[in-house]
């Protein structure tokens, strides 16, 4: 029985022949298709772009969309209960009376577990 370190040299011998064969098979098909390509024009590459992104999937993937997290209001109008949290535009309930309707954590039990967390 052929010794371990044999096996293993031979093993490397056919894994860069395997190679070898594969880069000629790949330039070879590669030569070929440019060839045909020539020949019959865009149309027939156009084709061929296709038929390999089907075969091969080569859409580009669309990544999943983040959830953006749900932010707790900062401001809360008193007379109507709206609330903004600061993200886009400025209501105007809120214009020039952001210190008055800012909601404290002291006051809000959700702001109150949101403050401790972030300690």
């Amino acid at each position: 029985m052929p010794e371990l370190s044999e096996l293993l040299k031979r093993k490397a011998e056919i894994d860069a022949q395997i190679e070898s064969a594969q880069a000629e098979a790949r330039e070879a098909g590669i030569k070929t298709v440019t060839a045909l390509a020539d020949e019959l024009g865009e149309s027939f590459a156009l084709e061929v772009i296709k038929l390999l992104n089907e075969r091969f999937n080569f859409q580009r993937k669309t990544g999943k969309r983040r959830k953006t997290s749900k932010m707790l209001p900062k401001y809360r109008d008193p007379s109507t209960g709206k609330t903004w949290n600061g993200r886009g535009r400025l209501p105007r309930w809120l214009a020039g009376h952001e210190a008055e309707y800012e909601i404290r954590p002291e006051t809000d039990p959700r702001q109150r577990e949101l403050a401790a967390t972030s300690e």
